[in-house]
């Protein structure tokens, strides 16, 4: 069945003002080959299975079989055994078969056909969401209904491999998803098939902007396979004039420069890699995790803080014996933080590093520049170019 009159104008006024898409009957039901890893792909299977098991009102299913690519193990298990990724878990716990990728690329790599009882035959479809590689222009070719990727950003704006992140980054208070094509030589440059928005706060963490855009990601996804030759047919080349990047956080990002950054810079750091890379900085020469921080926003505390200690250098830190909070001087005024982990990986709560490590309000200092053994200062790290929100 094709998109009738009405469904046309109903798409045409959601992508106008932002609301969802309304559904038709599929025309087809498709093979499905998954390429993901992690837990943001595990919501689109989980959707596409779904929907295996539910048939349409014209009678068909809209998806008749699913199998899974994924990353090989990791190599740093217990023991020497590999981890295995979120995907590949959540596929074999509900039977789906998986297959391993090779471990840099799939250049030369043939996919796997689907077994039925007359004989095997091609995957159709082709759904890639988080999956890390690259897929070459000839593989892409052998989807016949077409290669997808779910990407959670509002294309062509945060192209890369941590959209949800700079989303947080940039401070932006919108964002959404996109489902394209795949393109034949870059990451993240196809054809719109659909794209949806989303208000978000200036203030949300990634986690909770990682399960809402996942979730929204898996049904745009299902929407666009129950009318893909319609969505096809209307998509969108992305504006390259408007092209932003969203490269992979590194672990120096975590690295707290207190003398340049701002209490909003660090707290939006926090949100936004903070749950994977945490913030660091060294104390009297030991490395110390910043488990939980103060919203500057909502900190009434920290406004005391500037008469009292109105010269002293950033890192510099202000603490009471029995405060569950401490503060640290930066480059515009002072940022709390409630918890803090060493080395030890033990967690401290204010009141125990206090008794435990007995730092000096305005005297005790947080710092950037690592300090070697004689304690002579090296090179401090640079803070990654384009980084601050």
């Amino acid at each position: 069945m094709f998109p009738t009159a009405s469904y046309v104008y109903a798409v045409r006024r959601s992508v106008l003002f932002k609301r969802p898409i309304p559904t038709c009957f599929s025309q087809r039901h498709y093979n499905i080959l998954f390429f993901g890893s992690d837990e943001f792909a595990i919501a689109s299977l989980r959707r596409l299975l779904q929907e295996k098991d539910t048939r349409l009102d014209s009678g068909e299913k809209l998806v008749s079989a699913v199998e899974v690519v994924t990353p090989p193990d990791s190599r740093t298990g217990a023991g020497g055994g590999g981890i295995e990724a979120p995907l590949k878990k959540f596929a074999l716990q509900n039977d789906l078969r998986v297959h391993v990728a090779p471990p840099k690329t799939l250049r030369g790599w043939k996919p796997p056909q689907l077994e039925t009882p007359p004989g095997n035959v091609p995957f159709e479809v082709a759904i890639v969401v988080s999956f890390r590689y690259f897929l070459p222009a000839d593989l892409i070719k052998t989807f016949s209904a077409g290669a997808f990727n779910v990407h959670p950003s509002l294309l062509p704006r945060c192209r890369g491999a941590a959209p949800i992140q700079h989303t947080i980054l940039n401070g932006d208070t919108e964002t959404g998803v996109s489902i394209i094509e795949l393109h034949h030589d870059q990451f993240d440059a196809g054809r719109i098939l659909l794209q949806t928005h989303m208000k978000i706060s200036d203030r949300v963490f990634y986690k909770e902007l990682h399960d809402r855009l996942a979730e929204e990601g898996a049904e745009n996804l299902v929407t666009v396979l129950k009318n893909l030759k319609y969505h096809r047919e209307n998509a969108k080349v992305q504006d390259e004039a408007h092209v932003t990047s969203a490269p992979k956080i590194s672990k120096d990002m975590g690295e707290v420069d207190w003398e340049s950054l701002t209490m909003e810079q660090i707290f939006a750091r926090h949100r936004a890699i903070g749950t994977k890379v945490p913030l660091r900085t060294t104390y009297n020469n030991k490395p110390v995790e910043l488990v939980t921080l103060l919203d500057p926003s909502t900190d009434l505390h920290r406004h005391e803080i500037p008469s009292k200690l109105p010269d002293v250098p950033p890192g510099t830190i202000h603490i009471r014996k029995n405060d569950p909070y401490l503060h640290v001087k930066c480059a515009d005024g002072w940022i709390g933080i409630t918890k803090l982990r060493f080395k030890t990986r033990h967690t401290f709560e204010m009141k125990d590093f206090y008794n435990g490590y007995q730092p000096k309000s305005g005297k005790s200092r947080f710092v950037f520049a690592e300090k070697d053994a004689s304690g002579d200062e090296q090179k401090a790290k640079c803070v990654p170019k384009g980084l601050n929100p």
